[in-house]
């Protein structure tokens, strides 16, 4: 039973030389990839797994960053050679459903655009809409022999939410955890976190058989949510940002003209490493992974000096493709 770190880069923009955000777990031959980041789908499978070995896939939330090679594990990584006649497997997909509505102006107090005719998808529009939009190549396949269509490859469920919770109170106290799914290796819970105007976002918390457990907050502020669902967690899987580098990454020193930044952006949809470590304490975690970094390039000892005068556990920073031993926690 292993954690693999696929990629660790926050945000969408490409890194040179790095991945974006996505984990898998390993249990028993079968691998359970959370969030779905530019490049996972090669990751996956430098990492030494292939589709066979795919159990199900976790999305925390619909950004970008977590969603780009989502349906490439359908489009790039399915069913190569396969027969129509042979009954695929199905690959389980748990992630939000829909947001339910948008707040009508931009942070900066501008309008702003809306798109598309159903602007507020779940995971199963989502889904659906990549159906229509690669529907050429699904079809040419099929009738070239090489391929079963994705549609007949995944089983989607949109996690539920509480009834105290919409897209205008994203993260209300938790009380108690959401079940996701169950499988005889393990079950799966979530709470939700906030992550500015996102809506739903969750952490998800794996707890298996040998009484091990395994937490991803997801993208979010720091939470008593991630706390709560983090008791006692041998690794929790946190999200970080350096407030310093990612400040002088994010403002040109020569801004262009009509160059505006919300200031409150970072502070309101991610944790300072300083927290990650207040929020560990706070639960009780064994272990910390840091991960999701913002910026990627500060260097392992600065994430560390940070977390340190605030948790007492052992922390560790997530680099592309590391393996951790779920048994040594």
């Amino acid at each position: 039973m292993q954690l693999i770190t696929l990629g660790v880069v926050g945000g969408p923009p490409p890194v040179a030389g790095h991945y974006g955000t996505s984990s898998a777990l390993v249990v028993n031959g079968r691998a359970y990839v959370i969030d779905c980041g530019r490049g996972s789908v090669s990751q996956f499978y430098d990492a030494g797994l292939t589709i066979d070995d795919l159990g199900g896939i976790f999305l925390t939330h619909l950004h970008a960053d977590h969603i780009a090679e989502y349906y490439n594990y359908f489009m790039l990584a399915d069913n190569p050679l396969g027969m129509l006649d042979v009954k695929p497997r199905k690959i389980p997909v748990y992630g939000p459903g829909p947001a339910g509505g948008l707040s009508r102006d931009t942070a900066l107090g501008q309008r702003a655009p809306v798109v598309g005719t159903d602007p507020t998808p779940g995971i199963r529009k989502l889904t659906q809409d990549c159906d229509n939009a690669y529907a050429y190549t699904a079809n040419i396949l099929a009738r070239d022999g090489l391929d079963q269509i994705p549609q007949v490859q995944r089983a989607i469920h949109e996690i539920a939410v509480p009834p105290d919770a919409d897209y205008k109170n994203t993260a209300p106290l938790a009380t108690r955890p959401i079940h996701v799914m169950e499988t005889d290796d393990f079950e799966v819970t979530a709470v939700l976190v906030p992550h500015y105007s996102v809506f739903p976002s969750y952490a998800f918390r794996f707890d298996f058989d040998n009484k091990k457990s395994i937490v991803f907050s997801g993208d979010t502020r720091r939470s008593t949510n991630v706390a709560y669902l983090a008791h006692e967690t041998d690794i929790l899987v946190h999200e970080a940002y350096d407030p310093d580098a990612i400040l002088a990454a994010i403002t040109p020193s020569n801004p262009p003209k009509g160059f505006r930044l919300n200031p409150e952006y970072m502070e309101m949809s991610h944790t300072p490493s300083a927290d990650v470590g207040k929020v560990a304490q706070e639960a009780g975690a064994k272990r910390v992974v840091l991960n999701h970094l913002a910026p990627v390039t500060v260097p392992d000892n600065t994430w560390k000096a940070k977390v340190a005068p605030h948790y007492r556990g052992p922390v560790q920073v997530a680099h592309d493709n590391r393996h951790y031993r779920l048994e040594t926690a």
